[in-house]
């Protein structure tokens, strides 16, 4: 699902709005000045009513096809959904939409054909303002459900673009330990590298080919180091790791930019996920001494040449 294409969802007056004026617009260009006054009459409230259902029905359709279903999302996705909004709210607003719609579309056909069999234009003229009043009606009376969608939309279109059915590789581990770096090497090969705003933070994305294979590789935020007392974003990284990753690469920095007993402590929470997990030791060539030490005990690689053979084994 492409969430950066959800279109704008504007409020009741917009849509309204629109389809009046155009569908005012239309009938004027379809007047024909040889028609009888009931004939012209007719066909200008025909031309109307029909224009401003087919706006309307448009719209909302639009709408309702433009989002994702819940139930169609992967299960990162859906978790992702429940930490941003209210899951029952964006399902009951899509529905009344939808809905709306469907009544919008018969009560277009209904009033067509009253106004096609009119013998005046008085009923014609009556008919026409019952329209106009009930299709009006219909949009207001699911006003507050524009602003939830707006809203739903732009949480969608702050999650990360993550392809759910590649192979997928996490780097985990604290901030500024090298992760981004190790990410660049990872995918020299075929440097598809994207930022995607993921609330104050980024969700780095890499991808590497081995052969016809293509590897996802996701850097994510956060120092994950307090699983209880995560706030969003830090659960939005966890999230990542637990659903979107087939496969853990856990960085360690020699150079203890964070001390190394806090970053052992995170690599055991990160091996009770029960994910397959690499260890690779950045800043090698600052910290050699250190690098081979921590590369030794837990039988890890200090070579992104090394490591991406590593990956390309589990595939």
């Amino acid at each position: 699902m492409a969430f950066d294409k959800i279109p704008p969802v504007k409020n009741s007056e917009f849509y309204l709005d629109i389809a009046l004026r155009q569908g005012k617009r239309a009938a004027v260009q379809r007047q024909r000045r040889r028609d009888n006054p009931i004939a012209r009459k007719r066909g200008y409230e025909l031309t109307r009513i029909e224009a401003i259902g087919k706006i309307l029905t448009g719209e909302f359709g639009a709408i309702v096809d433009s989002f994702p279903r819940f139930d169609e999302l992967s299960e990162f996705y859906k978790e992702l959904v429940r930490l941003s909004f209210d899951v029952p709210e964006y399902r009951r607003s899509l529905a009344r939409v939808n809905i709306a719609g469907n009544s919008l579309r018969r009560l277009t056909m209904e009033y067509s054909r009253r106004v096609r069999w009119a013998r005046d234009e008085e009923s014609i003229s009556r008919h026409a303002r019952a329209y106009t009043g009930r299709a009006s009606s219909y949009v207001k009376q699911i006003k507050e459900v524009f602003p939830v969608l707006q809203h739903a939309r732009t949480k969608f279109r702050e999650f990360p673009l993550i392809k759910p059915d590649i192979f997928t590789v996490c780097l985990v581990g604290f901030p500024n330990v090298g992760k981004t770096t190790l990410l660049t090497k990872l995918t020299t090969a075929d440097p598809e590298i994207n930022s995607y705003p993921f609330t104050t933070k980024s969700l780095n994305l890499g991808y590497f080919s081995i052969g016809s294979q293509k590897i996802q590789v996701i850097d994510a935020p956060g120092s994950l180091n307090r699983l209880d007392k995560m706030n969003n974003i830090e659960k939005q990284a966890y999230l990542a790791i637990r659903l979107a990753a087939n496969f853990l690469v856990y960085v360690f920095d020699p150079s203890e930019s964070y001390p190394m007993a806090l970053q052992e402590k995170l690599f055991s929470l990160m091996s009770g996920l029960g994910k397959k997990m690499v260890v690779y030791v950045s800043k090698a060539d600052i910290e050699p001494e250190a690098a081979a030490l921590i590369a030794k005990k837990y039988k890890g690689f200090t070579s992104p040449v090394e490591l991406k053979k590593s990956i390309s084994g589990m595939v």
